[in-house]
């Protein structure tokens, strides 16, 4: 489930963190329960890559893409992202 939406914020975080690696490190999945957002990204993968602690990783990352304009929020659980998305990501 990777729209080319959220390929493109996700290389843009990548690229403007200086952070290596390419979106494809992020796993993108749907939460196990709705009340957790629409789309979460999992970011344990991107640890390695990334050379970023797991906290730092999610915040820095949460942070970014609540500016985007397609995210109306997001939480942290874990290590997992999650997002509340307008129907826009998915056109």
């Amino acid at each position: 489930m990777h729209s080319s939406l959220l390929t493109k914020s996700l290389s843009s975080f990548l690229s403007q963190s200086g952070k290596e690696g390419s979106p494809d490190i992020f796993q993108i999945t749907i939460p196990p329960e709705r009340k957790f957002g629409d789309i979460c990204i999992n970011i344990f993968p991107a640890v390695k890559a990334t050379k970023t602690p797991p906290p730092q990783l999610a915040e820095d990352l949460l942070t970014f893409m609540k500016s985007e304009n397609y995210v109306t929020d997001g939480n942290i659980q874990g290590g997992f992202v999650n997002l509340f998305v307008t129907d826009e990501l998915y056109l």
